[in-house]
């Protein structure tokens, strides 16, 4: 029973270690992973990701996957003092790592064969504790891996692109926009116009730029339909459509100085919004050299 719980805290600090390890790593290295972000993906990986399972998982990823379990089956089996099918767990996983170190050859430094055998030599010798050790070095190695290509990765081929999102627009002779254009050009004239007037005392300007922001408010939420498709509970929530309705009230109503302070409030939405999608979208961009 002490054997096991040793063994169980041995794996918790193995995994604790590699993201401790990952975290000195940005530090120590941040120049250099910050110079590695403008890197593009290798185009050996287009392949890989656009290649779909029957069930329309990418094959990298599905092929990662494969990876990981047995991987982890060597640390469950040995934890659980099933030795056998951790020999077992262990030859499927050193034939994924090997077939995997292939298939994007620009990443082929990430692996560590050697360390794989070790793996192998620590189980043949029934040393729990060196195959904890051995395991943890090839931890390192993926955690090296993953610390420069993951985000990258993420970016390129998980999240979408705001520039492909269409918005409606207040303008005839531009009925539909890129998302940001349309931003730019409607909404925010809209919503700053607002409490420009406002704060100018001119009611029927504030009214008519509030009138515009209002619009493209809504044919914002419409288009965040291009990318979700569960109900939003932020930004453009019912708790936001409530503040957007009490400033019009206020405006219509004369109190101009509540109006622009209401504004404010729907502008903390906006900003929480950006401080979300944004950083994504400049790091979509960074990484998509075809775009």
């Amino acid at each position: 029973m002490k054997n096991r719980l040793v063994i169980a805290v041995a794996i918790v600090l193995i995994i604790s270690g590699l993201l401790v390890v990952s975290g000195k790593m940005m530090k120590s290295e941040r120049s250099n992973a910050i110079s590695n972000m403008a890197i593009p993906l290798p185009d050996s990986l287009d392949n890989w990701f656009e290649t779909k399972t029957p069930w329309g998982q990418p094959l990298y990823l599905f092929r990662m996957y494969e990876l990981g379990g047995p991987m982890m089956g060597v640390l469950v089996n040995t934890q659980q003092d099933d030795m056998t099918n951790a020999k077992i767990s262990y030859q499927i996983f050193k034939n994924e790592y090997r077939n995997s170190s292939k298939m994007v050859p620009e990443w082929r430094r990430y692996y560590d064969l050697e360390a794989v055998d070790k793996v192998g030599n620590a189980l043949e010798a029934g040393d729990k504790n060196q195959i904890l050790a051995s395991m943890d070095v090839v931890f390192q190695t993926c955690a090296k891996c993953h610390v420069a290509t993951k985000t990258k990765v993420f970016a390129k081929y998980n999240w979408k692109d705001l520039k492909d999102v269409k918005m409606k627009t207040v303008n005839p002779e531009q009925p539909e926009a890129p998302w940001t254009e349309a931003k730019a050009k409607y909404l925010v004239t809209g919503f700053d116009g607002t409490i420009v007037n406002a704060r100018e005392n001119q009611q029927e300007a504030a009214n008519k730029s509030f009138q515009q922001f209002k619009t493209m408010f809504l044919y914002m939420k419409d288009a965040c339909s291009s990318c979700h498709d569960t109900e939003r509970r932020y930004y453009v929530s019912d708790d936001v459509m409530a503040l957007v309705s009490k400033a019009e009230g206020e405006i219509s109503s004369g109190d101009l100085t509540s109006a622009s302070n209401t504004m404010q409030q729907i502008g903390g939405a906006c900003f929480d919004c950006h401080q979300t999608h944004e950083p994504l979208q400049r790091l979509k961009e960074l990484v998509s050299t075809d775009k």
